[in-house]
């Protein structure tokens, strides 16, 4: 606490949704991977890699495990969960766009988090959709 009684505000996560909060923690992670291969002079990402001493790798491993962290928060990972809201919807979708930017694209095969990840989201989808068609309907 500061002199004046406070808490100090960096030490305060912001308030909102831990799905959003784990999809900014995966872009970010990407981000800071990929940004190493654009200065990396070795041609061979010595130093850019995600392998054991290279630089990448603690980045590419928070993105991995935040990826699994969003396949297991879900809302069709649990049954009855209420769906997302538009903003997670959002957020989740920007990562999708990480995903598919990665080389090789669309066309890449996926891992199997990421596999998942693109099944639940397309569920998410769907149920948000469904969601909004009750509402309508009741207030119609």
């Amino acid at each position: 606490m500061s002199k004046k009684g406070k808490k100090h505000k960096r030490n305060q996560k912001p308030a909102g949704s831990e799905i959003i909060r784990q999809c900014v923690i995966y872009v970010q992670s990407m981000a800071a991977f990929t940004a190493g291969f654009e200065v990396d002079p070795s041609g061979n990402f010595d130093h850019a890699g995600s392998g054991k001493g290279q630089l990448g790798r603690d980045h590419l491993r928070t993105a991995n495990h935040t990826l699994a962290r969003l396949v297991a928060l879900s809302s069709s990972f649990v049954e009855g969960r209420a769906p997302l809201n538009e903003a997670e919807l959002f957020a989740k979708a920007g990562v999708l766009s990480v995903i598919w930017s990665q080389e090789g694209g669309e066309t890449r095969s996926c891992e199997v988090t990421e596999t998942a990840y693109v099944g639940f989201f397309a569920r998410e989808v769907e149920d948000f959709m469904r969601a909004q068609a009750a509402a309508e309907r009741a207030a119609a």
